[in-house]
């Protein structure tokens, strides 16, 4: 225990140097560069996982609409099904419709209003729908899975980078 506050108390200071006061814009400017091109890279996997999950749930969705359901199933989920359906297909369509900017913030933003869309959207009319699609709503909730781990890389990213922006 001893040595564990020994070594927290001798811990490196932060490398000093010296900067002339006219040359700390110049220098701020080329950490936000750096910063800035460090987030592009380390965000170009995720945004692309997440454009292509995006894709792929649009697919999936699609393929819902056109789906033909079990004809032993109930009448009344059979009617639940035919009632929640289009509800639920419009309303992932309007969630995934939504145009992902180029921009990692601005991206980040509407990925985070697509995933709270389709996740809404699926504990809403899809929750009925369970049932009736198993296997397709098993896939919608692991794209919306696969949306959700990659938001979460991104978070981790951007707060660094706000981090050292500040």
């Amino acid at each position: 225990m001893y040595k564990f506050i020994k070594d927290l108390l001798k811990q490196k200071e932060p490398e000093k140097f010296t900067l002339a006061f006219d040359a700390i814009p110049a220098w701020l400017d080329e950490r936000e560069k750096t910063s800035r091109a460090s987030l592009e890279t380390e965000t170009d996997v995720p945004i692309q996982n997440i454009r292509n999950a995006t894709a792929q749930l649009q697919h999936i969705v699609n393929g819902i609409a056109d789906a033909e359901h079990d004809p032993a199933i109930h009448p009344k989920l059979k009617s639940i099904a035919k009632n929640s359906l289009p509800l639920f297909v419009k309303a992932m369509n309007a969630s995934l419709s939504k145009e992902l900017p180029e921009d990692i913030e601005e991206f980040y933003s509407a990925a985070v209003e697509c995933v709270k869309g389709c996740l809404n959207s699926t504990r809403g009319q899809g929750r009925y729908l369970q049932v009736v699609f198993p296997e397709e709503m098993k896939a919608v909730k692991t794209g919306i899975d696969t949306i959700g781990r990659e938001m979460n890389a991104i978070t981790t990213l951007l707060t660094t980078y706000r981090k050292q922006k500040a």
